[in-house]
């Protein structure tokens, strides 16, 4: 049974996701498309980040900040600057006789010392790597579906494709489980299906002699076409 965003957030934060499952968990919920609950998650993570950052940062003083990057740049120890992402807390160094300044608000698209990553190096990196890698998921995924999207556009109905689809994983001729098989599958086609569970059991439903009615069409298309 599959967790919901917030119970697998839970787990992560409470550290109870090693590597291991989170290489487990994003190969069994990319694998079947289910990016959004991944998003979910990465957005969850990123705000319990920055709210812990922030909590931590906080109890720092100016005086304490300053001093330490004065001593880092006395030992000429290279000091941690923020990046795009805006999980870190900037120090402005004073600039052309302007006065230093302390930003602790969100720091996106704001460039400076990365206040946290100075003091508290080690701390959250087990989050903050398990969202990144979420990330590179969510960017590779997108991609693939928007990949496959550009495939062959689907001219029958969706109970058709669906026929052709279940004789493919049946006969075993197509890798992956069926609903792997199915939503790359539509994808490539450009069609949405909102329920190819029903859609299966109305063929399974059929009566004797009309079970595979696309599929005794296509036979007959090809025979026809061998024939000329």
């Amino acid at each position: 049974m599959k967790l919901t965003s917030f119970e697998l957030f839970e787990h992560i934060r409470s550290g109870d996701f090693t590597d291991y499952d989170l290489e487990i968990f994003l190969k069994d919920y990319s694998n079947n498309y289910d990016i959004e609950l991944i998003k979910s998650l990465a957005y969850d993570l990123k705000i319990y980040i920055l709210g812990k950052r922030m909590e931590m940062v906080g109890t720092l003083s100016e005086v304490e900040i300053k001093e330490t990057i004065q001593n880092f740049e006395s030992l000429k120890i290279p000091l941690p600057y923020t990046t795009s992402d805006g999980c870190g807390f900037t120090y402005t160094p004073p600039s052309q006789g302007k006065e230093d300044h302390i930003n602790f608000e969100h720091p996106e698209h704001r460039y400076g010392i990365d206040v946290f990553e100075l003091f508290f190096p080690s701390e959250l990196n087990n989050l903050s790597i398990f969202r990144s890698k979420m990330l590179k998921h969510i960017k590779v995924k997108e991609s693939d579906v928007s990949t496959l999207k550009n495939g062959l556009k689907w001219t029958g109905n969706q109970t058709q494709l669906m026929e052709l689809i279940k004789a493919l994983v049946a006969a075993d001729v197509v890798e992956g489980t069926q609903k792997e098989i199915i939503a790359k599958m539509i994808a490539f086609f450009g069609i949405e299906i909102k329920n190819p569970d029903k859609l299966i059991q109305d063929i399974k439903k059929r009566n004797v002699g009309s079970e595979t009615l696309f599929l005794t069409d296509l036979q007959h298309a090809l025979s026809e076409y061998l024939k000329k």
